[in-house]
């Protein structure tokens, strides 16, 4: 084949130059629509963690991708500041694709909501410092002490106290004396007003504690005698007043209330003050309560109560019938109306003037300054969020976190682009506000890694053609033969870059190591082409003889060459990692790319050129020349193979021994300079905002979730997951989880009610599966609970077949030591429970990045095995002589010892682009190897001198295979001058490798080779062929 190849080229040069040419402009013609960019799914294994991170995006829709944004400021909590934020958070919403933004001003912004009923770009410098006041440092209770001031005793208070309980109001009044008149009723008062008023009824409430003798009803004859005659000890009672325009009307309270000593305790239920518009609920609405102006007091009834019979009260109602009490109550009772009171009146069948607030003479009274939040649950949870956005340095508030959601279902360049537009408004936006701002997040970072991508390939494809033209043109010292290796690598970058846009396999970060990689093997087959053809004209053959002869006798070693490369390269595919595997397919097309132009099209234009010329080959007399170096070199390994072997085996087993140590490692942050601005936010966050992670791991259940069993078994992970060391807490200490689970707890705790509906027990989960159907069904369709509830629980034709936990950790992709994720995965290993008839799959961003650290390690341990035997097969077979074979393969195995132990020893690990380290130095080494065999198998096989073939294939070959060495080098070097670290690590080793290719090569073949030969001779009588 090589023959016919040789010769038609002789014949038809520039044939072969314009077939070549043709085929590159079709492959031309694709570039354009080769897709460009990286992202962390370029990098994760194809298995079913990853599958089950799917099925969640599928069942529960695309998690926001969050965009983390820290602010810094001499005081980020000030008025200004967070009118600032506030602003920066409405310009980064006007970003197409932004879903929303978080950060203190949204929950500072939901409070002025709730007191002040408008927005808070609405609200006054002072609205806001309350509202932020009352979201962080609430006032939940209030007292008053005052001084002896009122000529009787009973009605001194000389202290007051009110505080605002989980469920309850708690009011405690101190009295100088309690005793209680006996002729007059009496009441214990604090009076005020509330702000948060969405109706703006200013109205004005009066709570009071009330204390009575008998009254005197009008038409009660003898009865009234017989009443005071029985009467024994006063009755205490609780009222509410509430009035407006100084128009009031009380209402009994449903309260507790004790009296010991001089101590007046009254505890009110929430549930009882709702009713009355104080911290009221609306549907799923609820509001908290601000209450000022207050004031408490005593005061007494005129003298001599009396009453009203029934006749005259059903006349007093139809004249308040229509009047603004009947629709103050209405508004808080919607059940209310005057045909109750009618009924009432059957059981009190009296109304009283105490209960007419002019009827009342105020004692004493105590001016309270406080302002009392009576909170509801969900400012809790406001307060909770607020300081997990905080970070505070000597108790000042100096950095701020906002995250901006960008809409997870957008593709992967829309992201990116959607994140630099957030970036580019956060720049202009801090500086018009005087913040510091730091971004981050896997968006920020991977457009970023882009824009190294790009600034990369312009710093290393230029210096990597610099660095060969160099080499080269000191090598052959013709500018035609540099311009037409160069001419022949540019074409074979055409084609690769073609045939990836052809079928589909995108240009990302990974991929920039094929360029280096094309250029170096590339201008390995020009230098052993090139220098073949120089030696044979040296030697005084003709233009035509010498390229014929080159392609014949050299284009055999290039084809073994080639094919074990790419097998070293193919074996990528056992890799679990999709775009190892498409390094791996382009890395091989792209070889077999190199030996077809190197061996037609340069091999052809070089013979146009040379045809009908007298060339002659320009030898070196250096000392320090290429041939003169070989030549010293091939009497030492003459005379002392064992030595060099020993030499070479001692240093192998020292290597071997750091290279068992070796660890793996993976994030997508190890793609960019830590001196990154995004790295070092990123870096920061844990530190300064330790509750705020969002990466997130999941539990997901699939199969019948809807049971007794699932949500036993989902109540005992929750629990468990609360000591799992890396999980987040919430400021209050609980764990940043959650599930279907905590919402039931959630709604349980908002509506008491549903524990009876839907037959809850002690441990919160219904008594059967219709109930928990039942119970799913009502959340589902809940509105205030409805988008929570499908974040994690998915529904199908009316069927719950999935759910999941969500569990956030206070980990970054930065803090990715295997032992880190170890822990987390076997701590979820670990909360796994018994589900019932669901099934558990563990997956999130960490576990993945742990099982693609996992999947790396198994992937070089595979790939090197793989490639080395199918390596050594072709060789075999090509050879026809095993342990020839074999013996080729020795300095590649070498090296691979050689350079995971260099990986050790500077304190490298194995990632996404190291892992790849062992198959290159198989793929690369072993055309060394195979140069010098197939020299020493061509001159042994002619001359039978054993000794004359190995110096020859030393002094000639390791000419050639030294100048290849050194131009690889130089294409792989160049790497270290990439702005992103793994190739800086990447470059740094596989130059390393080359070195360690050629050196065992040199160092192992030439005695390993010359023992073979002898004992070959010996025992066969012949070295390659009788």
């Amino acid at each position: 084949m090589l023959s016919e190849l040789a010769s038609f080229i002789e014949r038809k040069p520039k044939v072969v130059v314009a077939i070549i040419i043709f085929i590159t402009l079709i492959f031309a013609s694709f570039i354009p629509s080769l897709k460009m960019g990286t992202s962390t799914k370029d990098f994760v294994p194809d298995n079913e963690m990853v599958r089950a991170s799917d099925r969640i995006n599928e069942y529960f829709g695309e998690d926001e991708e969050p965009v983390m944004i820290i602010l810094y400021g001499k005081d980020v909590v000030s008025v200004d500041s967070i009118k600032a934020e506030y602003n920066i958070g409405k310009k980064l919403k006007e970003i197409s694709g932004t879903e929303g933004v978080v950060g203190v001003a949204n929950f500072v912004s939901a409070i002025c909501g709730m007191e002040y009923q408008k927005d808070m770009e609405e609200c006054s410098d002072d609205e806001i410092r309350n509202a932020y006041n009352d979201l962080m440092n609430p006032v939940s209770a209030v007292t008053s002490y005052d001084a002896e001031d009122s000529k009787y005793d009973f009605a001194d208070i000389t202290g007051f106290e009110m505080k605002a309980c989980k469920k309850s109001v708690e009011i405690v009044f101190h009295v100088k004396n309690l005793a209680i008149p006996k002729f007059s009723s009496v009441e214990w008062y604090v009076s005020f007003k509330n702000k948060v008023d969405p109706a703006k009824l200013n109205l004005s409430y009066i709570i009071s504690c009330r204390t009575a003798p008998p009254q005197w009803e009008l038409g009660g004859g003898m009865k009234n005698i017989e009443a005071i005659k029985n009467f024994k000890e006063e009755k205490a009672e609780a009222f509410i007043w509430v009035g407006k325009d100084g128009k009031y009307m009380d209402f009994p309270l449903n309260a507790s209330i004790a009296i010991d000593e001089n101590e007046i305790y009254m505890n009110i239920s929430r549930e009882e003050l709702s009713k009355y518009g104080i911290a009221p609920s609306f549907g799923n609405a609820s509001l908290p309560a601000k209450l000022y102006d207050m004031e408490a007091g005593s005061r007494v009834a005129v003298p001599f109560p009396f009453s009203m019979n029934s006749g005259i009260l059903y006349w007093i109602i139809k004249l308040m019938e229509n009047s603004f009490i009947e629709n103050l109550i209405m508004r808080f009772q919607q059940n209310f109306s005057f045909e109750m009171v009618e009924k009432l009146l059957e059981k009190k069948e009296a109304i009283s003037l105490n209960d007419f607030n002019n009827a009342w003479r105020n004692m004493d009274s105590v001016n309270i300054e406080q302002q009392l939040l009576i909170r509801q649950p969900v400012m809790d949870d406001l307060r909770n969020s607020a300081l997990m956005f905080l970070s505070s340095e000597n108790g000042e508030a100096k950095a701020t976190l906002m995250i901006a959601q960008i809409n997870g279902s957008l593709d992967t360049n829309s992201l990116k682009q959607v994140s630099r537009k957030i970036v580019s408004v956060l720049e202009r936006e801090a500086q018009k506000y005087g913040f510091k701002v730091e971004v981050t997040g896997s968006s920020v970072i991977s457009y970023q890694i882009d824009d190294l991508t790009n600034k990369s390939n312009k710093i290393i494809i230029p210096s990597i053609f610099i660095a060969i033209i160099l080499i080269l043109f000191i090598n052959f010292r013709r500018v035609s033969y540099v311009i037409i290796s160069l001419l022949g690598l540019s074409l074979a970058i055409v084609w690769l870059f073609g045939t990836m846009a052809l079928i589909g396999i995108k240009f990302n970060t990974l991929a920039i190591a094929l360029v280096p990689l094309l250029m170096g093997l590339g201008v390995d087959y020009s230098v052993h082409i090139f220098h073949n053809y120089l030696h044979e004209i040296g030697n005084g053959k003709s233009v035509r003889e010498a390229m014929i002869l080159s392609i014949k006798e050299i284009g055999l070693a290039l084809i073994l060459a080639t094919i074990t490369t790419a097998v070293s390269f193919l074996s990528f595919l056992s890799a679990s990692i999709p775009s190892v595997r498409d390094f791996g397919i382009l890395a091989a097309i792209g070889i077999a790319y190199t030996f077809i132009i190197a061996i037609t099209f340069e091999a052809a234009l070089r013979y146009l050129l040379d045809r009908g010329k007298e060339i002659e080959a320009k030898k070196s007399e250096s000392r320090f020349s290429a041939g003169k170096i070989m030549e010293r070199l091939s009497d030492l390994l003459c005379k002392n193979p064992l030595k060099v072997v020993a030499v070479v085996s001692i240093i192998t087993i020292l290597m071997g021994a750091a290279a068992i140590n070796v660890k793996t490692s993976f994030s997508l942050e190890e793609f960019m300079p830590k001196d990154s601005e995004a790295i070092k936010a990123m870096e920061k966050l844990p530190k300064y905002f330790p509750s705020a992670g969002e990466d997130q791991e999941y539990i997901l259940l699939e199969g019948n979730v809807a049971s007794v069993e699932a949500l036993k078994g989902i109540k005992k992970t929750m629990e468990n997951i609360g000591d799992d060391v890396y999980v987040a807490k919430l400021p209050d200490g609980r764990v940043k989880a959650d599930s279907i689970y905590s919402i039931m707890q959630d709604a349980i705790k908002e509506n008491e009610s549903l524990k009876e509906k839907f037959n809850v027990g002690n441990d919160g989960i219904p008594g059967s599966n219709e109930d928990v159907i039942s119970f799913y069904n009502y959340l589902y369709e809940n509105e205030k609970f409805s988008q929570r509830v499908k974040s994690v629980l998915h529904r199908n034709d009316g069927k719950y077949d999935a759910t999941v936990i969500r569990i956030y950790t206070k980990l970054t992709h930065l803090e990715n030591s295997n032992e880190v994720m170890r822990r987390l995965y076997e701590d979820l290993k670990g909360d796994v429970s018994n589900y019932g008839n669901a099934k558990a799959t563990i997956t999130g961003s960490m576990v993945l990045i742990y099982t693609i650290t996992k999947s790396l390690t198994k992937s070089q341990l595979s790939s090197t095995i793989v490639c080395i035997i199918i390596a050594a097969i072709v060789i075999i077979i090509a050879y026809r002589k095993p342990l020839l074979g074999l013996l080729t393969m020795i300095p590649v195995v070498i090296s691979s010892i050689w350079i995971m132990g260099t990986i050790y020893i500077a304190g490298y690990t194995l990632n996404v682009m190291t892992v790849m380290i062992t198959s290159l130095t198989i793929g690369l080494g072993i055309t060394y190897a195979i140069h010098v065999v197939e020299r020493f198998r061509l001159v042994a096989d002619k001359t039978g001198d054993v000794l004359h073939a190995v110096e020859e294939a030393i002094e000639n070959t390791g000419q050639a295979v030294m100048m290849a060495a050194i131009t690889t080098v130089a294409g792989f070097i160049v790497l270290i001058f990439s702005p992103m670290p793994p190739e800086q690590q990447f470059g740094f080793l596989t130059a390393t490798t080359i070195i360690y290719s050629f050196l065992t090569t040199i160092l192992m073949i030439p005695p390993l080779l010359l023992l073979w030969g002898k004992w070959r001779k010996k025992r066969k009588g012949y070295i390659i062929s009788p």
